[in-house]
């Protein structure tokens, strides 16, 4: 035959008095006690007490004494954190305290003074290399400097934002053209409008640019197969001209070493010109303009100045006009 355990008045009393008062549960009762689950919830129909409040009071006690060992780890830590930031303060002050006497009156270890997060050194290191890319490259984001690293571009965007790091966004405003305000509108059509070029040298645009540096300007034309989207033509001068236009397109074609079915510009005067005109003809390639006051038109050629811009940079940051040019040409191809 199995033995029964005797168990006393008192003991069942401290048993349900632990379990309404204390919060602990009847498992937690049962394991401390050597009694089964079964008997104490016996007890607790007999005593005629609700089991369903006795462990909801229960539940609300242990969330309660779980709340407050929370509210004192938040509080520890939050003590914590004043007193470092306190200890930088004197520090930075420059009063005349060693380091013992500072930790013994923040109440911190000595050894705390000399912590240095070691994720702040690494953050510096991954800023100096971030500087070095938007030095050759001034327009990357966080993503195009993070496959030159390379590295996670999350993480090199938060290294941005910890330190203020922004890419070149500067557009300047582009000067106004007096000759030609007021100017009549040319003969030339737009000849590839609705046009989609399927190969290269098929349609060519051109446009120029200006680029101020140490006072002056310095004008650029550029041409671009409008199917590879590739400058293949350019030219430099001070002065913006008919001779700075024909340049770019002579320098395309002896690079490719072919004539383009159209030549699309705007109707600037460098390209309503006499002499640009019969040389374009005298090629045999179709002149076509753009309406008047009708940028999109051209769109092939504003887009690629718009981000050229952005890649060149700070001009300010060359010494010379030589340097400049220098970059330009690496800018371009």
């Amino acid at each position: 035959m199995g033995t029964f355990k005797v168990i006393s008045k008192e003991l069942k009393e401290q048993i349900l008095k632990r379990i309404k008062e204390e919060g602990i549960t009847v498992v937690q009762a049962s394991a401390d006690h050597g009694i089964s689950t079964k008997t104490i919830y016996n007890w607790m129909r007999n005593k005629g007490v609700q089991s369903a409040n006795i462990l909801e009071i229960s539940r609300l006690k242990r969330e309660n004494k779980e709340l407050l060992e929370i509210i004192g780890r938040l509080t520890h830590d939050l003590t914590r954190s004043k007193k470092i930031k306190e200890t930088r303060m004197i520090v930075t002050e420059k009063k005349r305290e060693s380091k013992t006497q500072l930790a013994k009156k923040l109440g911190v270890s000595r050894a705390s003074l000399y912590y240095k997060g070691k994720l702040d050194t690494v953050d510096e290191e991954l800023r100096k290399q971030i500087l070095v890319i938007l030095g050759m490259h001034p327009s990357y984001g966080h993503k195009r400097i993070a496959l030159e690293l390379p590295l996670n571009k999350k993480r090199v965007l938060r290294v941005m934002k910890k330190f203020g790091i922004k890419p070149y966004r500067r557009r300047a405003k582009k000067p106004r053209k007096k000759d030609d305000e007021g100017k009549e509108a040319v003969k030339w059509m737009n000849e590839i409008i609705g046009l989609c070029p399927i190969r290269p040298n098929v349609v060519w645009a051109s446009d120029f640019t200006y680029i101020k540096f140490q006072g002056r300007f310095i004008y650029l034309a550029t041409i671009i197969d409008v199917f590879t989207r590739e400058i293949i033509g350019w030219n430099l001068s001070v002065r913006h001209d008919t001779q700075l236009v024909l340049g770019a397109l002579i320098h395309a074609i002896e690079r490719t070493g072919t004539i383009p079915v159209y030549l699309h510009s705007d109707q600037g005067s460098e390209y309503d010109a006499l002499e640009y005109e019969e040389f374009a003809l005298g090629k045999g390639t179709i002149i076509s303009m753009s309406h008047k006051n009708s940028p999109w038109e051209n769109a092939f050629q504003e887009s690629f100045y718009s981000q050229f811009k952005i890649d060149l940079g700070y001009v300010s940051r060359f010494e010379t006009v030589e340097e400049l040019i220098e970059q330009i040409y690496q800018t371009i191809f």
